[in-house]
């Protein structure tokens, strides 16, 4: 399940072969996505509930006759709620949640400021049986992955043609592969 969400995406590009000076040496390709900006004329918030997930979305000006704008979201696997309601009887529940925020800000010199960032943690759980009994336990696998990222943007506009653009960010991520194999009689290790 992908960690960008929809709500949040602005717009995206995707070069081959040749690129625009601003992405450097880039030998392969460049896919480019932009969180989109917040509304900066009303509060606007938004909820979902599907197979995959329930989301909540929140966006609007900060403060009055501002030019400066937020937007936050939020996302929770549905199937591990159901799981952990008892509703219903998974092998394999995708665990997960995710949030993204973009906060924009006019500068008095004309320039915008944007802090950005999103995260997320997922992991699933799966065991193996000798049968339908599920009395003999064969293996038991846990999968996991977080990852997070964090960043600013600074754009001036120099003149008709040109701009200037400065962007700092730090990320991280983690994977965790845990597999254990029982030693019965059945299997072979």
């Amino acid at each position: 399940i992908s960690i960008l969400n929809v709500d949040m995406l602005a717009n995206s590009e995707f070069y081959t072969a040749a690129f625009p000076p601003q992405y450097g040496n880039a030998l392969s390709g460049v896919f480019d996505i932009s969180f989109r900006k917040g509304n900066t004329n009303q509060h606007e918030f938004s909820a979902g509930f599907g197979m995959l997930g329930l989301e909540a979305t929140a966006e609007g000006p900060m403060g009055k006759n501002s030019n400066n704008s937020f937007l936050v979201n939020y996302r929770y696997s549905s199937l591990d709620l159901i799981d952990k309601l008892g509703i219903a009887d998974f092998g394999g529940v995708p665990k997960y949640q995710d949030a993204a925020f973009n906060l924009n800000f006019r500068t008095k010199n004309g320039g915008q400021l944007s802090f950005f960032g999103m995260g997320g943690l997922s992991s699933i759980q799966e065991k193996g049986y000798e049968d339908e009994t599920e009395k003999v336990l064969q293996y038991e696998g846990k999968y996991s992955t977080n990852t997070g990222v964090i960043g600013a943007t600074y754009l001036k506009t120099l003149s008709a043609k040109s701009y200037l653009e400065s962007t700092i960010s730090a990320s991280g991520n983690s994977i965790t592969d845990q597999t254990s194999i029982q030693n019965n009689d059945s299997i072979v290790v």
